[in-house]
This record gives C-alpha cells, sequence and structure tokens, in this order.
C-alpha cells in the first residue's frame, strides 16, 4: 500500500503560500513527493526505536479497509497538472468542459440537495447527491469506483 506524507509544517505552509498566489476559480496541487510503502515505513520506524520488525514487534496487515485503495492517485484520467511560479505548487486543469447549459441543469440538480426546498428527502441526500456528480463528472465516477 502506498501513501503520500507530508509534515504538519510543510502543508501548512504550502497551503498559506497557494491561498496567496492562487487565482479564483482555480484549484491547486501540491506537490507531495514520492508516495512511500506503508509497511516499510512501518519497518523503518521500528528499526528507528531500536527493534527488530517482526522480532521485537509483529506487524498485522488487516488488509485493505472498505473504500480503501492500495494506491491513492492525485488526478483523475480526465485532469493534468501545469507548473506555477512556485515549485511545489501545481495548477490543477480538467480536459472536460462544460457548457453553460449543463452547468445550469447540474446547479439545478444540486440545488435540492444544498438548500432546504419543497422536497425535504432530497436535503443533504448523501446517495442523490452522489448520483448526480457520478452522472456529471468523470473523475467522481472513478473516484467511486
Amino acid at each position: 500500500m502506498m501513501r503520500f506524507f507530508m509534515t504538519i509544517p510543510e502543508a501548512c505552509s504550502l497551503v498559506l503560500q497557494t491561498g496567496g498566489v492562487g487565482i479564483n476559480g482555480q484549484s491547486y496541487l501540491l506537490d507531495m513527493g514520492e508516495p512511500v510503502n506503508i509497511l516499510e515505513t512501518a519497518r523503518q520506524l521500528i528499526r528507528y526505536m531500536g527493534y527488530e520488525p517482526e522480532k521485537d514487534i509483529p506487524i498485522e496487515i488487516i488488509g485493505v479497509r472498505p473504500g480503501e485503495r492500495l494506491e491513492e492517485p492525485l488526478t483523475s484520467k480526465t485532469e493534468y497538472t501545469e507548473q506555477t511560479d512556485y515549485p511545489k505548487i501545481l495548477r490543477l486543469q480538467n480536459r472536460e468542459e462544460y457548457s453553460s447549459g449543463t452547468l445550469r441543469t447540474l446547479l439545478a440538480a444540486l440545488q435540492p440537495v444544498c438548500c432546504s426546498s419543497d422536497n425535504p428527502a432530497l436535503y443533504r441526500n448523501k446517495e442523490y447527491l452522489t448520483r448526480i456528480l457520478c452522472d456529471a463528472c468523470t473523475s467522481f465516477r472513478e473516484a467511486q469506483s
């Protein structure tokens, strides 16, 4: 299982920098470095503390939990990144384009979920929201599978 790790000060610094240089309406991705293997990280941490993995401290592999993935992709197949003037801040771009009519239809479908309306069954209804987003966005649909 591979995961990205970043220190809290590094993450905070990048988020603040992005907030200062970002453009309204744009999405940004922080350069997380290379993903690391969780099992190897556990072994290194055990050795760092002066113990021997499996001998002094057992490592129990419990498998993948529901919704968890072996790898965590940072972009979908419909997205790509562009370099900014800041080396660890990437601008996220989407290959999918939506017409204004499509966006109006999507916003109308989202209205009863986001705002209390004449249909209280849809207000904050997670299943309905998921269905709307899966129908509208390839990247959201990929993330759900």
